[in-house]
């Protein structure tokens, strides 16, 4: 493969993962991958698909890993309060349930639980294959088990065959991850309220990045690791500071040329 051009906006990232998802022979010549971060897991969807109606499913699916940034549910649990000034409850924000209503609610039949098992593959491949903390990709794994033989061929295909992505995928991440860091500075006001969460994605789409928070997956892995860093690495003692200067030392002097889309 030739390499890719990260500035060139053609390239979206939903066609890139496609075509590493082809080469890494996890999917069928005929089945399309574009992968999307926050949703929830093909072993939550099982489980739902045994245990819910029809109509819970649909709702389970949109709400996915953001359950636990519901506005009622970090009320009660006073979550903000709990984890101290600058955190922010869970591994993640950007996969608040809002985000992925519409595409969740079409993909959580029964039927479609092998492409979130594709998409479970994708999440933590890039989780583990890109400059995030070990621990980062771990949980991300932990969080969607069953997919350890397709995750090691997307791994190998990043070390090998597609080793061009990588640069373009690390600086899209990159750039969701200080995307989240403006949006976070941007809501200090709001720090120990249970509406941060969603003033978060307020500004997110008052700037111009609504199509990136709900379609790039790379850039939605750099949005969860900014809030994975804020909650559980502050908790685990993750070195947050230095992993943050990682992220700005990998930036070049002009990043105007940023793809919107």
């Amino acid at each position: 493969m030739g390499g890719v051009n990260g500035s060139d906006c053609r390239n979206k990232t939903e066609n890139l993962i496609d075509r590493w998802a082809h080469d890494a022979g996890v999917v069928g010549k005929d089945e399309r991958v574009e992968g999307r971060a926050g949703l929830k897991s093909s072993e939550e969807a099982w489980k739902g698909r045994n245990h819910a109606t029809a109509g819970q499913l649909g709702k389970d699916a949109a709400i996915g890993v953001g359950r636990e940034l519901l506005p009622e549910v970090l009320e009660k649990a006073a979550i903000f309060g709990a984890l101290g000034a600058g955190a922010v409850i869970g591994s993640t924000v950007y996969g608040a349930y809002e985000l992925y209503a519409g595409w969740a609610d079409a993909h959580a039949k029964g039927d479609n639980i092998r492409q979130l098992a594709h998409n479970d593959s994708v999440n933590v491949a890039l989780a583990k294959g890109l400059a995030f903390d070990s621990r980062f990709g771990a949980d991300e794994a932990a969080r969607r088990p069953g997919v350890e033989k397709n995750t090691a061929k997307l791994i190998e295909g990043l070390q090998g065959k597609d080793k061009d992505l990588v640069p373009v995928l690390q600086s899209r991440a990159d750039e969701g991850f200080l995307t989240m860091e403006r949006a976070f500075a941007a809501t200090k006001h709001l720090a120990h309220s249970p509406e941060r969460g969603q003033a978060m994605m307020k500004w997110l789409d008052a700037n111009g990045f609504q199509d990136k928070r709900r379609n790039d997956v790379a850039f939605g892995k750099g949005t969860e690791y900014f809030t994975w860093l804020e909650g559980t690495g502050v908790q685990r003692g993750v070195d947050v500071a230095a992993e943050t200067k990682k992220v700005h030392d990998r930036q070049p002097p002009d990043r105007t040329s940023a793809c919107r889309g």
